[in-house]
């Protein structure tokens, strides 16, 4: 059995399982695929805020944290230059 056969078997199989899953999922809650794709949109905006606000407070730390080594390095000079 040749290599592209068995990626054709698995790629046959798969687009069955997944047919079947959708099919399965809109019977059993009666949604269309349209309100589906709308709440997967509203799980991926969630997790795109919270993951931007994770790392838009990550980066503000870091700023603050730069301005006081600033601040301690400048208190250094000064002292070091009196």
């Amino acid at each position: 059995m040749s290599q592209q056969s068995i990626h054709d078997a698995l790629m046959e199989r798969l687009a069955t399982l997944s047919a079947y899953g959708a099919s399965g999922g809109i019977a059993v809650t009666g949604w269309s695929m349209q309100e589906w794709f709308g709440v997967i949109g509203l799980i991926f905006m969630i997790l795109t805020f919270i993951i931007n606000t994770y790392y838009r407070r990550k980066t503000h730390l870091h700023q603050i944290f730069m301005q006081e080594q600033a601040r301690a390095v400048n208190i250094d000079d000064d002292r070091a230059a009196s």
